[in-house]
């Protein structure tokens, strides 16, 4: 038996065989219903159709799922109960033993020879990667400066702000691929150092995070080391599915200087905090919205992906709103891939025997705009097929042959 199902990009492993209960939809409605009785089947009652069946030891009538039968409950005149509930022929024609001289007079059936177990074709659910991407955006006083651009009367702070929380604009766009949290930072003059209302990643964070956005406002220092230390301690809190790509983002207009107004060590607690976060698999990446040096900023470039400088790290310093969420979404695009986790295990080495379409389109195997497979639980969609899926394209469909799947 075949099950089909669609898939929009997270789906469960559907296996067609035999062993799965079936969805006989043709079921008589005047059939015994012993899901009114005590100790009914487990999956009595569920809905149920010709993609959605019902659990072993029931069968689909009329959209729910039902039994006509159970270890519990047994068929009439000896009939068998079958695996999804349902009374077959008799396997006893002739005079009951245990009345003797009452021949019943039933028509032998015969059922047939035992089902098959193996199966045709498995179709693989798939896992989109959705990344957490934790933007840290830099809340001291010199982002209330009016010069992004020079002369425009715009402060880096509104640019900033304009950039990632502008209606349709980055993260409104990616809250539903990707798992958005933000972080915001400053030494303020009295209290608790660093201050850091935090939103927590998640999907479709979008008025979250616009909620909080605009109740801050710039005005402190710059403990950029202590921020980055922050999201390190608590990541298993800030990060919702550590399964998943990390990268940290941040966004300064000036150099470190800690809690303690300290600039130089200020800095070397940013690099070591940098260092920490790279330690755990979180990259961060670092975008420059004022006069901060440049060689700071290149030194926490480097330290955020582990270089030691040669190559040195890309960094960026825009100078306009357009610029800096150009900056923004080429980093997030870095993040954001086409590796699907398969729900299931395949052979690699047999996997382009089976097929994988996307929107209906029918995908090439090991072609530089369709798809190829990265080992037993991962496949990876290329070029063309990669820009189809990342902008929405649903549904993805991956099946392959009973014997690529490892049972």
């Amino acid at each position: 038996m075949t099950a089909t199902l669609r898939l929009v990009l997270v789906v469960l492993v559907v296996m067609a065989a035999a062993s799965v209960a079936s969805c006989s939809c043709s079921s008589p409605s005047t059939a015994p219903n012993i899901c009114t009785l005590p100790n009914p089947p487990s999956g009595c009652g569920a809905a149920c159709s010709a993609t959605m069946p019902c659990r072993a030891g029931t069968h689909c009538v009329n959209g729910s799922c039902t039994a006509e039968c159970s270890p519990a409950h047994a068929c009439a005149n000896h009939a068998t109960c079958s695996a999804d509930g349902t009374c077959g022929g008799s396997l006893d024609a002739g005079p009951r033993a245990d009345v003797p001289g009452i021949d019943l007079g039933l028509p032998s059936v015969d059922l047939g020879p035992p089902p098959d177990n193996t199966c045709a074709a498995v179709m693989i659910g798939t896992q989109l990667a959705t990344p957490n991407v934790i933007v840290i955006v830099d809340r001291s006083g010199s982002m209330g400066t009016n010069d992004f651009p020079p002369g425009s009367g715009t402060t880096r702070w509104q640019a900033l702000e304009t950039a990632l929380m502008a209606p349709g604009g980055l993260i409104d766009m990616l809250q539903g691929s990707v798992r958005w949290g933000m972080v915001w930072f400053d030494a303020p003059r009295t209290g608790m150092c660093p201050r850091v209302p935090t939103v927590d990643c998640a999907l479709n964070n979008y008025t979250a995070i616009n909620n909080q956005y605009s109740t801050l406002q710039p005005g402190g220092g710059t403990p950029t080391g202590e921020a980055i230390d922050h999201v390190v301690t608590n990541a298993s809190t800030i990060i919702s599915d550590p399964s998943q790509p990390t990268i940290i983002i941040l966004a300064t207009d000036g150099d470190p200087n800690g809690c303690n107004g300290d600039a130089v060590a200020g800095m070397a607690s940013t690099l070591t905090a940098i260092t920490n976060a790279h330690n755990m698999n979180i990259n961060t990446y670092v975008i420059g919205v004022g006069d901060a040096t440049s060689s700071n900023l290149q030194q926490m470039a480097n330290a955020g992906i582990g270089s030691s400088g040669s190559p040195p790290a890309m960094w960026w310093q825009p100078t306009d709103t357009t610029s800096l969420s150009q900056a923004l979404s080429t980093i997030v695009g870095g993040v954001r891939s086409c590796d699907l986790t398969l729900m299931g295990m395949i052979d690699p080495t047999q996997a382009c025997s089976g097929s994988v379409t996307l929107a209906g389109t029918p995908l090439t195997c090991n072609d530089p705009n369709g798809w190829h497979a990265v080992d037993a639980t991962h496949i990876t969609l290329d070029g063309d097929a990669c820009t189809m899926l990342l902008g929405g394209a649903t549904p993805l469909l991956a099946t392959f042959p009973c014997g690529v799947v490892v049972m």
